[in-house]
């Protein structure tokens, strides 16, 4: 049984995490674990911060078949993102999903690609399943925010002092990381997955169980995936922030990176992020790694996403005069 001042000290370090986690972002159960190690010790810490963690997880674990039933259903929409040649060779590349009739959405980074294709070379999008459908990407179109962030990001160079007086120069997490891919206008995609509406983006928060469905590719066994008949992975989590590209804390209208604890690595890029009603919420772009042995690996377990009220601005063609940061 915990003493009085102990579980004093317990409810006051939640309290003073909730508050660094509404500044800074970071999770709360990593700043309550910390503060609690300081004063208690390792093992009294992790016995008062174990009671949160194990609600979280069964938090998750109570709507894993609900949000699994909604990715299922999510899954023939996404498609497999891959480059051929004038040969038939064939890479796949990234995750794309249908958004409208003829449009998929992914990253921009992803379809960047599509402008530094050699001749004689096409980018495709592949529908699953056993008898997947190509669809061949003839124009695509980059959210503007994108490059104008990165340029920002570029010309500042945002660093951080540490206490013994060196600079740590910042990692930027790319911003505004979404485009649309267009195929023929009398192409058969499968059905647009649907948007969440504004007042459920503008509700996110740390511990909302989301999933997301995509195509793993880097480094990973059996090539990653079957390029004749592609099967997309299904991933649930949950979020451990919603805050502006600086990882800051705003205003629900411009808290626009979604963080969270879904693994990634190459090719997840572009897929859609659902919550547990089967509406996207996000879209994947980037995530956090440690390089070892010259190979990026998975580090902390926050990654991150573009809130996909991004993907509407160019869909409704506002995203030129919605700049937002």
């Amino acid at each position: 049984m915990w003493a009085a001042d102990a579980l004093i000290l317990i409810g006051a370090t939640f309290l003073i995490a909730g508050m660094v986690k509404g500044v800074v972002g970071m999770g709360l159960p990593t700043v309550s674990l910390a503060i609690l190690t300081v004063t208690l010790g390792l093992r009294d810490a992790m016995a008062g911060i174990t009671p949160q963690l194990q609600g979280l997880s069964k938090r998750i674990e109570d709507q894993r078949p609900k949000i699994r039933e909604h990715l299922r259903k999510a899954e023939r929409s996404v498609y497999l993102v891959l480059m051929r040649d004038g040969r038939g060779r064939e890479v796949p590349v990234a995750t794309a999903w249908v958004v409208a009739p003829g449009v998929v959405a992914t990253n921009a980074h992803v379809a960047l690609e599509f402008d530094k294709l050699q001749k004689g070379r096409n980018l495709l999008l592949r529908s699953p399943g056993e008898r997947p459908r190509d669809f061949e990407v003839i124009s695509v179109e980059l959210h503007p925010g994108f490059r104008a962030f990165a340029d920002l990001w570029k010309q500042h160079a945002p660093t951080r002092v540490h206490l013994g007086g060196g600079l740590e120069k910042l990692n930027e997490v790319p911003s505004c990381d979404v485009a649309l891919m267009r195929v023929a206008k009398d192409a058969e995609l499968d059905a647009p997955l649907t948007l969440a509406p504004a007042e459920a983006l503008h509700k996110l928060g740390p511990g909302d169980v989301v999933g997301y469905v995509g195509y793993p590719l880097e480094d990973m066994a059996a090539g990653a995936v079957n390029l004749k008949a592609p099967s997309p992975t299904i991933r649930v989590g949950h979020l451990t922030g919603v805050t502006n590209f600086f990882l800051g804390r705003t205003t629900p209208e411009r808290s626009l990176l979604v963080q969270h604890s879904m693994t990634t690595v190459g090719g997840t890029s572009g897929s859609p992020v659902l919550d547990n009603q089967g509406r996207v919420i996000a879209m994947h772009n980037a995530g956090n790694f440690v390089f070892v042995g010259g190979k990026r690996v998975p580090g902390a377990d926050v990654n991150f996403a573009q809130r996909v009220d991004l993907v509407e601005e160019l869909l409704t063609k506002a995203a030129a005069s919605v700049q937002r940061v």
